[in-house]
């Protein structure tokens, strides 16, 4: 578009941000739209030194329906992620802390900066194992190693044990694996720092220098801070480890347009120094790190306290894994500069440059990565024991209802038990906030108040209400046969209440929620919605009949009618509920509960999921995928056309 390609540049945009979209990472999305801003202020600049402003407006508007065009084909999705955002934990929370006004929010530094590089930490990029490489490998597992000889010298068996937790050769503030970028890609970025055209090196080199200072995190905090708060979006992503992704992009694509530039320039006087320069910068950094890696520490905070012998073995074998790639990166570093200098490309033919060039970027990449991806990460088929379903597994299949299982053994940290039953816990990294809410006040208490009166045999699980009104019938411990505590307390898939309790705030509501019990009592918030007058039959009923993820229907008999409440979570977008076929209002109850007034009589009641997000959204991504094949496909028979 740039180049006055603007029909060319127009169906390849919108074709390729589409691609980008479908990918569903919106991390990385927010990534390339900062690189592109930083490449368009570049171009900004020169149009307007060069006095050429309307065209620099009319390539941007060929870019402008692009985009436009590329999000209409990931409109519905982005409108429920949009929609979803602000009701997890990424959103703003509905609870207040003591004393304060303002809510809280998932979005906070802490959690956003949770993982992040040490200031030094990007020269993995060049030595892949500057820190050591990854914190899952053991030093102690090489019999050759200095720890090895040291332990098994001055060592029992106990101590010996101990210790060998401690020989993981990262030794960073993180437990990462490293970002390596290789270390011909590096020296070649230097070249391209050198010799490609400045309006890409003005663009480029910045965005590394942004995207490293962006990684730090809360290393640099005077920086991410400032942007975490003012920086639109950008407090909705955590990981900030991922902004090295924009380095790993940016070094090989200046790198190989500063090294087509040396090889149309030819080796003059000017560009061997520029090239020596290039030598030094990469180079002459690992040979300095070779000479005099003793200046660093390689000891990890926390280890001080280990015996000094074993503190003196662990650090020199973490100083020659250092020295060791050092030495590896310089090797090809000085074989690719051997090659320029002497201008042995000239001497061959162009393709076996080219198959040289590519063999040794390639060899550098696969010798790290054989580091960390065995054969192992690459069968087709895996023996996995971990879904193999347990005793305890095929003992509560048999029973063929529609309940909730809760593994009492880190809950919301495994996935396992959600592969065979309907779980209550499950990993995911943007739950609903008010489920989490709910989770770290209530059923984490209720949990760690059972396991506690199992342990002493003195168990009622009445007592247990917000775990009963998750229609929690099964807890299991343990993968054994006797390790289910079958809870007949269970409130069941719905139910009618003897009484409504009103809240005045949702942080009322919660604390309301924690201490009841919900099978006879439910908690609606006044200041949302509505308290109903409650009538009670204490033979009324309501039974699923049907139980999908957007669909379910119930029957209902009550003589008197009532205040239902039903053991699904409440969500304000897209579910519809009918009453024998007329809408009802959904009302939220126990904080996250979804609750309905019945009439008396026998009635159908069912809930539908028809969010816009996905009904209206979908027609528009499905029209703006068709209209992108037909934008790009003309484009490319427009510009074969012209030239």
């Amino acid at each position: 578009a740039f180049t006055n390609r603007r029909i060319l540049g127009f169906g390849v945009t919108t074709a390729a941000l589409a691609l980008h979209f479908r990918e569903n990472h919106l991390q990385m999305t927010y990534y390339l739209l900062l690189m592109v801003l930083i490449y368009g202020l570049i171009h900004l600049i020169q149009f307007i030194r060069e006095k050429r402003i309307p065209e620099f407006l009319k390539a941007l508007g060929s870019l402008v329906p692009a985009v436009l065009i590329a999000v209409g084909t990931f409109f519905g999705p982005m409108w429920a992620i949009k929609e979803y955002t602000d009701y997890s934990i990424r959103g703003k929370s509905d609870l207040m802390l003591p004393g304060s006004t303002e809510p809280l929010t998932g979005a906070n530094k802490g959690w956003a900066f949770q993982y992040n590089y040490a200031i030094m930490e990007p020269m993995t990029l060049l030595i892949p194992n500057f820190y050591g490489g990854s914190s899952r490998n053991l030093i102690v597992q090489d019999r050759e190693s200095n720890v090895y000889k040291a332990l098994a010298q001055s060592a029992d068996e106990q101590t010996f044990n101990q210790l060998a937790y401690y020989t993981g050769a990262y030794w960073g503030p993180q437990t990462p694996l490293p970002y390596y970028g290789g270390a011909i890609i590096v020296f070649l970025f230097a070249i391209g720092i050198a010799f490609a055209e400045k309006k890409y090196v003005w663009w480029l080199v910045p965005v590394c220098i942004v995207a490293i200072m962006m990684s730090w995190g809360s290393n640099f905090e005077s920086f991410n801070y400032f942007i975490f708060d003012y920086l639109p979006g950008y407090n909705k992503f955590r990981s900030v480890t991922f902004t090295i992704v924009m380095v790993i992009f940016a070094m090989p694509l200046l790198g190989l347009m500063g090294l087509e530039k040396f090889m149309e320039q030819g080796l003059t006087k000017e560009n061997k120094k520029k090239l020596f320069i290039a030598l030094a910068a990469t180079g002459g950094l690992c040979l300095f790190f070779i000479l005099f890696a003793g200046i660093l520490s390689f000891i990890r905070e926390g280890e001080e306290q280990l015996p000094a012998w074993f503190i003196s073995a662990l650090a020199d074998d973490r100083k020659s894994l250092l020295r060791s790639d050092a030495f590896r990166s310089l090797a090809f570093i000085v074989s690719t500069f051997t090659i320029l200098y002497f201008q042995l490309w000239k001497k061959i033919s162009p393709v076996a440059f080219y198959a040289f060039l590519i063999v040794m970027i390639t060899l550098d990449l696969a010798i790290v990565d054989s580091r960390h991806f065995t054969k192992d990460n690459y069968k087709r088929k895996r023996g996995n024991t971990a879904f193999v379903p347990t005793e305890a597994d095929q003992e509560i299949l048999k029973d063929k209802s529609y309940y909730r299982v809760y593994n009492l053994q880190e809950a919301f940290l495994e996935a396992r038990t959600s592969y065979f039953h309907n779980s209550v816990g499950g990993y995911h990294g943007v739950k609903l906030r008010r489920y989490q809410d709910l989770y770290d006040s209530c059923l984490f208490r209720q949990t760690n108040a059972l396991i506690r009166n199992i342990q002493v045999g003195r168990v009622n699980l009445e007592d247990y209400g917000v775990i009963n009104m998750l229609n929690v019938k099964y807890m299991v411990y343990g993968p054994q046969r006797d390790n289910i505590i079958p809870n007949s307390a269970a409130n069941g898939n719905g139910w009618f209440v003897q009484e409504v309790v009103t809240a005045d705030s949702p942080t009322d509501e919660l604390e309301k929620v924690c201490g009841l019990n919900t099978r006879e009592t439910a908690v609606v918030n006044s200041s949302e919605f509505k308290a109903p007058e409650v009538q009670f039959d204490s033979t009324s009923t309501i039974n699923l009949l049907e139980h999908n993820p957007n669909y379910l229907k119930y029957e209902s008999q009550s003589q008197t009618g009532g205040f239902a409440v039903f053991s699904e979570v409440f969500y304000p977008e897209g579910w519809i509920a009918t009453i024998d076929g007329t809408e009802a209002e959904i009302i939220r109850a126990n904080y996250i509960l979804r609750a309905l007034n019945v009439p008396a009589g026998k009635h159908v009641i069912e809930f539908k999921f028809q969010p816009k997000a996905y009904v209206v959204g979908n027609k528009v991504t499905i029209a703006s995928s068709w209209l992108m094949l037909l934008v790009l496909l003309g484009s490319i028979g427009w510009s074969l056309k012209k030239r």
